[in-house]
């Protein structure tokens, strides 16, 4: 009999301590978030870790992500669940209590931005335990692509310029070559062979007639 009540004032006592354990650890749950120190490229994909602290069996923790970020579907790590509303920017994600560092991953977009989440868990009693999330909340992008877009832009416009300086220059050289060799072949080849020729192919056809007229009257004068 004095076993068995040893056995029984241990049990309870043991379950007083888990419970007075438990009641303690929810009081002091805590979240961290821990952003990337260097700026982030407009665009670019980046981590976000989480620390949870003190949660009892579960916990909930919900991150509004800046407005024009989003999260990249299923890379968050040692969650039991993860739901990302676009239109709000929220994710929420279910870490159980054994868990001590979550990781997800965020689009940046071209503008900084401010991270802001809050956390849920119980306690021993089933009463609600609420916090804030602490730690670091703003990242900053980098002006290194903004500054690369307006040199390009700059190298466009110069070299337009002297692209159309080069085109009115051209017309000159065309007007010079064009006039002096058409006009004078066409004058002189064309009158000098052309006249000459008839001349003389015209005096023989004439002199060959008389000659036969003049041997013809030759000849009937003889036979009279």
């Amino acid at each position: 009999m004095k076993t068995n009540n040893i056995f029984k004032l241990f049990s309870v006592l043991l379950i007083i301590y888990l419970l007075a354990l438990s009641i303690a650890s929810a009081d002091e749950a805590t979240v961290t978030r821990d952003l990337p120190d260097q700026t982030i490229d407009e665009g670019s994909t980046f981590t976000v870790t989480l620390s949870p602290v003190g949660f009892f069996i579960v916990g909930t923790v919900t991150e509004v992500l800046p407005a024009g970020y989003s999260y990249v579907s299923g890379s968050a790590q040692n969650v039991d669940l993860d739901d990302f509303d676009f239109s709000s920017g929220t994710l929420k994600l279910n870490i159980d209590s054994n868990v001590t560092n979550v990781t997800y991953e965020v689009t940046a977009d071209n503008v900084d931005g401010t991270f802001t989440g809050t956390f849920a868990t119980v306690d021993a009693n089933a009463d609600p335990v609420l916090g804030d999330v602490t730690g670091d909340s703003i990242v900053t992008i980098s002006e290194t692509s903004d500054d690369s877009s307006s040199s390009s832009s700059n190298g466009h416009s110069s070299s337009g310029s002297s692209l159309t300086i080069t085109k009115t220059s051209t017309p000159e050289p065309t007007t010079e070559n064009t006039t002096d060799p058409t006009t004078q072949p066409t004058t002189e080849p064309t009158t000098q062979p052309t006249t000459q020729p008839t001349e003389t192919e015209s005096s023989p056809t004439i002199a060959l007639p008389i000659v036969v007229i003049i041997g013809l009257i030759l000849l009937i004068s003889r036979k009279k």
